[in-house]
């Protein structure tokens, strides 16, 4: 399972990192991808990131959930690292 960085960018468009989801729900209480959108402002642009705001909300409510970069299927075996770009 990959790991990503807390800086990592979650939504392009308004340039929120997961450490700012991450801080959504665990200190402001955000159990909801609507409360994260609320609270950050993530997925309010294109709405391209809103699966990854699913599976940030589900990597820190409960224990060992996918990370919130899932790989694309055969990116390993085609070489090809997932796209993750740190602020």
């Amino acid at each position: 399972m990959e790991r990503t960085e807390p800086d990592s960018v979650v939504c392009a468009c308004l340039q929120v990192t997961e450490h700012q989801l991450q801080a959504a729900v665990q200190q402001d209480g955000a159990q909801s991808v609507r409360e994260l959108i609320r609270t950050t402002g993530a997925g309010t642009g294109c709405t391209a990131c809103h699966r990854r705001l699913e599976s940030c909300l589900a990597r820190w409510s409960s224990p060992g959930p996918p990370p919130c970069f899932p790989e694309s299927p055969g990116a390993r075996e085609s070489g090809r690292a997932p796209l993750v770009r740190s602020v």
